[in-house]
């Protein structure tokens, strides 16, 4: 059995030339064949964000020396090492490309848990497809594991809604078209377990190469959520029979916490979505019933009106918990 970690592959890849030359390689021939972010540049190994002098102070010249020169082809070796005890699941998918890793299109194992691998000591064999390439995120320090969520943006489209705008999210640079659906993954060192509070963050990019895209006057800068779905990644069947059940209940979604159709997000500001969209829609039946119900006796109504208000207060609680709790941040 042979799993390939790779790291520090050629600059030629995926269609990108002129890259410098790594000391990896990206064309699977293992097994099993993982790439960590790529299987390129690693986080924290760029020259400006490595502790060379720190590193040199405690590890000596020795580590130094592998820092500066192989940070990126060392890092295999670490997590493989890190693999062996940790408690994070480095769990891998199966996709063929980076991109679309990222997009979220590789986020489920499948039935016969082929779509996932456990990156490191923990790796099996099992029905992965010859020549496959599995893709997982890692983070910039130790502990590098991270935690995979995938999350979905439902985009509403009012009628002043322009049909697409593009901009930066916590995330990264996005692009947006109106009445669609967006996903992408995040990572967490932390598995969060049931997510009940995200706070969304956009600001529109006007770019000078995208006449298209310059918004002055005559446009709107702003995004219209419906809702955020967040599911957490599975593990392979086999891996961890707890956490694959724990996995499948993570998968949640948030509103717009003022119960609205949709959330208006201006450019350059934040909104936050929680999980009461099933506790807002039963609100809002409740209170139609009870529209309806003027024929009742007075005491029936009195009835009904005190368990709306009950309703009410429980989903302001439920929502003030939400806001004290640290939410996803997107």
């Amino acid at each position: 059995m042979l799993s390939i970690v790779g790291e520090d592959a050629e600059g030629e890849w995926e269609g990108e030339e002129g890259g410098r030359e790594g000391y990896g390689m990206s064309e699977p021939c293992g097994h099993v064949d993982f790439y960590p972010n790529n299987g390129r540049e690693q986080p924290g190994c760029d020259i400006t964000e490595t502790p060379l002098p720190l590193t040199f102070i405690r590890e000596g010249i020795e580590e130094a020396s592998r820092v500066l020169v192989a940070c990126n082809h060392v890092r295999a070796i670490k997590l493989f090492t890190e693999s062996i005890n940790s408690r994070c699941p480095y769990v891998a998918h199966r996709c063929s490309n980076y991109n679309h890793f990222l997009q979220g299109r590789c986020f489920s194992c499948g039935d016969n848990g082929s779509g996932c691998a456990m990156m490191g000591l923990d790796v099996q064999r099992s029905s992965h497809p010859p020549g496959s390439k599995y893709f997982i995120a890692t983070g910039r320090d130790s502990p590098y594991c991270r935690r995979h969520y995938r999350v979905t943006l439902d985009l509403a489209r009012p009628p002043r809604a322009e049909a697409w705008v593009q901009g930066f999210m916590r995330v990264g640079y996005e692009r947006f078209e109106h009445g669609t659906s967006r996903s992408f993954v995040v990572t967490h060192p932390e598995e969060v377990g049931e997510v009940r509070r995200v706070e969304l963050y956009w600001e529109y990019d006007m770019d000078v190469l995208q006449p298209r895209s310059l918004c002055f006057l005559w446009c709107n800068d702003h995004l219209y959520v419906a809702s955020v779905h967040v599911a957490m990644a599975t593990t392979p069947h086999g891996a961890n029979a707890a956490r694959d059940k724990r996995a499948i209940e993570v998968n949640t979604k948030l509103c717009s916490s003022g119960n609205r159709d949709y959330a208006d997000v201006p450019s350059r500001s934040s909104v936050v979505f929680v999980d009461s969209c099933t506790s807002a829609k039963r609100t809002i039946s409740d209170e139609l019933q009870l529209t309806s119900s003027s024929q009742h006796t007075s005491q029936h109504s009195i009835s009904i009106s005190q368990q709306r208000q009950e309703q009410q207060e429980q989903i302001q609680q439920q929502q003030q918990n939400s806001i004290q709790q640290t939410p996803l941040l997107l």
